[in-house]
């Protein structure tokens, strides 16, 4: 197992680049912060690997009676979307799964001064 994480962190350049970059550009609608879970297209930049693209994702947001929102979302990829190819072993015979599952999950607190 220690060795395909190796190669998967080599496959996606991660000395070079060691995070995943995620930004938030746009939301479809604002939000309305409600206790009941609201669904929505959000449109991300996503940097891997050196390569930066820009995704439509499903989203999601529920604001908790604590006063915490709570932000979701992911989407699958393939190795291609970032110009990476997925890692094999022992000629071929072991191969990665083309698709990588990015998803973020983000708790954030409402400004009450705003």
């Amino acid at each position: 197992m220690q060795l395909m994480t190796h190669d998967f962190g080599k496959t996606i350049k991660a000395r070079e680049y060691p995070f995943i970059v995620i930004d938030f550009i746009s939301f479809e609608r604002v939000p309305v912060y409600a206790c009941s879970e609201e669904r929505f297209k959000g449109k991300l930049k996503i940097s891997l690997g050196g390569i930066t693209n820009v995704f439509d994702v499903d989203c999601s947001i529920e604001a908790r009676s604590n006063g915490l929102i709570h932000l979701k979302g992911g989407r699958n990829f393939v190795f291609s979307d970032f110009k990476l190819q997925a890692p094999t072993r022992m000629m071929g015979m072991v191969k990665v799964n083309e698709t990588l599952d990015v998803n973020f999950h983000l708790i954030l607190k409402l400004d009450p001064n705003s």
